[in-house]
């Protein structure tokens, strides 16, 4: 798989999350030229569902990602 498949992988992922999420509503602002930063915990709340989203982004979700108790 190249970079720009990865990337192209990566941005699917991340439109069809911002899709009816409250959260990521919330976490995400857009800025000028059409871009958007989503805030995944830095100035923003965060939270698990963040963190599990991050995860899945960073992986082009091409894992699985859970919390488990340890």
């Amino acid at each position: 798989m190249t970079g720009r498949q990865l990337n192209d992988r990566a941005l699917r992922f991340v439109e069809s999350k911002l899709t009816g999420s409250e959260l990521l509503d919330e976490l995400c602002a857009f800025v000028e030229g059409g871009g958007r930063v989503i805030d995944c915990g830095v100035a923003g709340e965060g939270g698990v569902e963040a963190g599990l989203f991050l995860a899945r982004l960073t992986l082009c979700d091409l894992a699985e990602v859970s919390i488990e108790p340890g």
